[in-house]
């Protein structure tokens, strides 16, 4: 039911209850208390269908999206890259976890994983950004293949591209656009200007992944300190100082959990050992 069509009957209630309360005591009181947590319960799920709505929209226009992007710039023959590519999307992908603390998205929206998964593609196009539509659809284009240094610069620019489409910054300003005109709508896609907190979310995402992964995150940010050099970060202007400091952060940790799992070996290993010596001594007596 759309908004405006709750409000009439929520100010009516109001009224009629408003009249009574002046002549009713405790009881009037309490029929307005009764419309009040009725009217608000009748917003709220209003607003919740607007939301699954929204949410609905938003995959079927991503689905388009990909599509037309699909047909602008067709993925390229070589299979063994293309499955490549995306089994290192999904192992990223395994090591993305919503409930991580440090994993956050902009403005605390909620962060949801694709219904069918992340689906990795690599494009036949000179572009050197990677970029996603709603609905967990990750475009790598091949020039950027040709430019990355390492598996860990692909699997930072993926998982980075996976924290925008579950935090949903890649939902087009005009969904509707996409049932109509999805071609307008692929540029905007290749070049959308993300927010610097959107931007740095993805960026602390993806060096988290990284390390849950087991790859290297300085890999990473060399790669966008390059591309801060010259000049096609804009937006993202001084991503990487900030990444490096998540990386001490992580750093710390895993020295410490290291140290730990060291300390624990040690004392399990000095208990073998004086077991060791304890049975061998018995066994000369």
């Amino acid at each position: 039911m759309p908004m405006h069509k709750l409000v009439l009957p929520i100010v009516l209630t109001f009224m009629t209850t408003g009249c009574a309360m002046f002549g009713g005591g405790k009881q009037a009181v309490s029929d307005v208390a009764g419309a009040i947590d009725q009217a608000e319960n009748a917003v709220d799920g209003a607003e919740a269908a607007v939301a699954t709505a929204t949410s609905a929209q938003a995959g079927s226009a991503g689905r388009a999206i990909a599509a037309e992007v699909m047909r602008q710039h067709p993925m390229i023959s070589d299979k063994p890259l293309l499955e490549y590519v995306n089994k290192v999307g999904q192992y990223v992908a395994m090591h993305i976890n919503p409930s991580e603390k440090s994993v956050r998205c902009a403005d605390s929206r909620p962060m949801v994983k694709p219904a069918k998964g992340i689906r990795v593609a690599v494009i036949s196009s000179d572009d050197a950004d990677a970029f996603s539509v709603p609905g967990g659809f990750i475009f790598v284009p091949s020039g950027l293949v040709a430019k990355l240094r390492s598996e860990d610069q692909l699997a930072g620019v993926i998982a980075h591209e996976m924290m925008h489409t579950m935090c949903g910054d890649d939902v087009p300003a005009n969904v509707a656009a996409a049932a109509t005109d999805p071609g307008s709508l692929v540029s905007d896609a290749m070049t959308k200007p993300y927010t610097r907190p959107q931007l740095q979310a993805a960026d602390r995402a993806a060096v988290v992944a990284l390390y849950r992964a087991g790859y290297y995150p300085n890999h990473y940010i060399r790669h966008v300190y390059e591309n801060e050099e010259a000049g096609k970060h804009s937006a993202g202007k001084a991503r990487s100082p900030f990444m490096q400091k998540d990386v001490a952060k992580l750093s710390s940790k895993i020295e410490r959990t290291v140290d730990a799992r060291r300390a624990r070996y040690e004392k399990f290993q000095r208990g073998v050992l004086t077991a060791a010596s304890k049975a061998s001594v018995g066994g000369v007596n």
